[in-house]
């Protein structure tokens, strides 16, 4: 049985207009969690003082400092690593003191915070969760006297 262009055009327009209209409604269902998901925990404190967070925004972009994981350990209910600060020449800088929080990327209203534990010039970070997906970790830490902040996703090792 042959179709008509006619047909088979209006055919065509209905199946796109559907389509579109399930992957629309899928997205929105899939992705239509809590407000958690697309809200920073502390944004009505920073709007508050959006002075004082650009103020610390700048003074991190100043130090040019960097961190970064080192030695994973990787458990059944948990994993650590060893956090580095580096300063703009990539060398070490001491860490007085951290503090975190994070979430897991596929589950962001369910936040974990804690603080570091201080081991020689870094700081070693425990994680109450498996390893295997990524974390987005906010850590607020001092070295000497200056305070840095940083956001950033972490891949953590799958286990052996």
């Amino acid at each position: 049985m042959k179709l008509s262009p006619q047909v088979t055009w209006i055919g065509l327009i209905v199946f796109l207009l559907s389509a579109s209209v399930a992957s629309n409604l899928f997205v929105l269902f899939v992705h239509a969690g809590s407000p958690g998901e697309v809200l920073e925990e502390d944004w009505e404190a920073r709007a508050e003082n959006w002075d004082a967070t650009q103020a610390q925004r700048t003074r991190n972009r100043a130090l040019g400092w960097k961190l970064a994981e080192s030695d994973w350990q990787v458990a059944d209910d948990s994993s650590s690593f060893q956090l580095i600060l580096l300063d703009r020449d990539g060398a070490q800088r001491p860490i007085d003191s951290a503090s975190w929080v994070g979430f897991e990327r596929p589950r962001p209203d369910q936040r974990f915070r804690g603080e570091a534990r201080v081991e020689g010039n870094g700081a070693r970070i425990e994680l109450p969760l498996q390893a295997g997906a990524p974390l987005e970790l906010s850590i607020d830490l001092t070295s000497r006297g200056e305070r840095f902040t940083h956001t950033w996703i972490v891949y953590p090792p799958a286990q052996p």
